[in-house]
């Protein structure tokens, strides 16, 4: 059988932080990951979409296998992981073989598979991001009381319609892309600064 070789689907996003989703009503983002699939050789970076400890079964039985990662890692650093993690997922491969019970397909890994899956582990678990991150607008901007000292922020008016603030919005995620930050909780710090202006005005 002809031997299996990695396969690196890059992260093509144009979103400066892809990997990072959090649900409304979850306090932490979803789980980053690198996975290999050691049937097809494919190796790329995704988020958990699940709550919970929910797996596909592929993934439970570790055919498709998962690595932890940073989820403030940028397009570019993810794609730079990839890269090098492709020698070492190889030797994984290169060691693996799948077997059948006659109910499910298994994995099984040689020593030195699994001596290159916990070195693919610690690569994973040490990349960082040099870019500023994840960041609460709140932080980046500071107190709506101070909100007049930022370009985009001091836009904002006590008549200021939906649209024009929908708007603003996105020039400050444009503004924190620039900076190398993704900037959450927008759309709240935007409205309690507009009602911060419109309190001005009732006074």
């Amino acid at each position: 059988m002809e031997a299996i070789k990695i396969t690196i689907s890059p992260c093509d996003s144009n979103i400066l932080h892809p990997l990072y989703n959090k649900y409304e009503q979850q306090y932490e983002a979803q789980p980053a990951y690198v996975e290999l699939d050691i049937r097809t050789g494919s190796l790329h970076a995704d988020w958990d979409a699940n709550v919970g400890n929910g797996a596909a079964p592929d993934v439970w039985h570790g055919l498709r296998r998962q690595y932890e990662i940073q989820a403030n890692l940028t397009t570019d650093e993810i794609n730079r992981l990839l890269t090098e993690l492709a020698p070492i997922a190889q030797r994984i491969l290169d060691g693996a073989a799948v077997e059948s019970d006659g109910l499910q397909d298994r994995p099984v890994l040689s020593e030195q598979a699994q001596a290159a899956e916990e070195e693919l582990t610690d690569v994973c678990r040490a990349a960082g991001t040099t870019s500023i991150g994840i960041i609460d607008a709140a932080m980046y901007y500071g107190e709506v009381s101070t909100a007049h000292l930022h370009d985009v922020t001091a836009q904002v008016k006590a008549d200021t319609t939906d649209e024009q603030l929908s708007a603003l919005v996105e020039e400050a995620q444009l503004d924190g892309r620039t900076d190398g930050a993704t900037i959450t909780g927008l759309d709240d710090y935007f409205e309690e600064l507009r009602d911060y202006m419109r309190g001005f005005d009732e006074d």
